[in-house]
């Protein structure tokens, strides 16, 4: 369908991509979101709508998206439409993805965080242990209900269950930190 000065939508898309090597990433030169509100991904109109380019190039080259899909950039460039860089995926896949490549501040990296990485491996550990919920809660300054979720793995996902187990020290050190937050 040719739109704007005769182009079709595909002539006028990729009028705006500095396209480089097949396997590098493709820029787009063209709007770019609401910045302030985080958006960094390109923009493109579409019948009246705004899309995003990167949706669009996903759309152009595979087919539609199902519905509930999100399109995932492999190289995390937001502004790169090249169709190798982009798949698809659920917003589990997608939320784990941002987390996994540490897009995401999550953990120990927000600020309000009363946790360490560290002390979350180590609630883990002591759980698994034997130590109850309540009392590992009591240790770290947080209320069951979180300590409980902590421990097995519904809080604090981007920290891996056992990646390096930690040491006794630790699991001492991140104790002492928890009696310090509670005034113990």
């Amino acid at each position: 369908m040719a739109g704007q000065r005769g182009l079709t939508t595909e002539e006028r898309f990729w009028s705006k991509v500095k396209i480089s090597g097949p396997d590098e990433c493709w820029e787009w030169q063209g709007a770019i979101g609401n910045k302030s509100e985080g958006k960094r991904y390109g923009s493109f109109a579409l019948r009246g709508k705004v899309v995003g380019a990167h949706r669009l190039s996903y759309e152009m080259t595979y087919g539609a998206i199902p519905p509930g899909f999100y399109v995932m950039h492999s190289c995390d460039n937001p502004q790169c439409v090249n169709p190798k860089h982009l798949s698809l995926g659920a917003q589990t896949e997608n939320m784990r993805d941002m987390c996994v490549k540490g897009r995401s501040r999550r953990g120990e990296q927000v600020s309000r965080a009363k946790l360490t990485d560290a002390d979350v491996r180590a609630m883990r550990k002591l759980y698994k242990s034997g130590l109850s919920i309540g009392a590992i809660a009591r240790c770290f300054g947080v209320v069951r209900s979180n300590a409980s979720c902590i421990v097995r793995g519904l809080q604090w996902k981007c920290v891996e269950l056992e990646p390096d187990t930690p040491t006794q020290e630790e699991i001492k050190a991140a104790f002492e930190r928890g009696k310090a937050r509670v005034g113990r």
